[in-house]
Protein backbone atom coordinates (compact mmCIF):
# COMPACT_ATOMS: atom_id res chain seq x y z
CA UNK A 1 0.00 0.00 0.00
CA UNK A 2 1.59 3.56 -1.25
CA UNK A 3 -0.47 5.47 1.06
CA UNK A 4 1.45 5.24 3.99
CA UNK A 5 5.26 4.87 3.06
CA UNK A 6 6.59 3.75 6.67
CA UNK A 7 4.30 0.94 7.54
CA UNK A 8 5.40 -2.23 8.58
CA UNK A 9 1.92 -4.24 8.11
CA UNK A 10 -1.43 -2.99 6.85
CA UNK A 11 -4.18 -5.12 7.24
CA UNK A 12 -7.72 -4.24 6.17
CA UNK A 13 -11.39 -5.79 6.27
CA UNK A 14 -13.86 -5.00 3.96
CA UNK A 15 -16.52 -7.23 5.99
CA UNK A 16 -15.25 -5.23 9.43
CA UNK A 17 -14.90 -2.14 7.46
CA UNK A 18 -11.65 -1.08 8.98
CA UNK A 19 -7.81 -0.97 7.83
CA UNK A 20 -5.50 -1.54 10.80
CA UNK A 21 -1.32 -0.17 10.24
CA UNK A 22 1.45 -0.91 12.28
CA UNK A 23 3.93 1.85 12.31
CA UNK A 24 6.52 3.24 14.13
CA UNK A 25 4.89 7.05 13.25
CA UNK A 26 1.16 8.18 13.01
CA UNK A 27 -0.07 11.52 11.27
CA UNK A 28 -3.82 11.22 11.36
CA UNK A 29 -3.87 14.67 9.00
CA UNK A 30 -1.56 12.75 6.40
CA UNK A 31 -3.61 9.60 6.51
CA UNK A 32 -6.92 11.65 6.04
CA UNK A 33 -5.65 13.90 3.36
CA UNK A 34 -4.09 10.63 1.17
CA UNK A 35 -7.69 8.75 1.80
CA UNK A 36 -9.46 11.20 0.60
CA UNK A 37 -7.53 11.49 -2.22
CA UNK A 38 -8.73 7.50 -3.12
CA UNK A 39 -12.09 9.00 -3.33
CA UNK A 40 -13.23 7.02 0.19
CA UNK A 41 -14.54 8.93 3.29
CA UNK A 42 -12.04 8.98 6.32
CA UNK A 43 -13.85 8.33 9.67
CA UNK A 44 -11.95 7.85 12.60
CA UNK A 45 -8.27 6.94 13.75
CA UNK A 46 -6.94 5.89 16.99
CA UNK A 47 -3.40 5.35 18.05
CA UNK A 48 -2.00 2.61 20.72
CA UNK A 49 0.84 1.28 21.58
CA UNK A 50 1.57 -2.17 19.72
CA UNK A 51 1.78 -5.49 21.98
CA UNK A 52 2.39 -8.79 20.86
Amino acid sequence: MAIVKFEKKVSASKRRKEAVFLTDRFDKDRLKTEIAKTGYTFLSAQSEPYKK
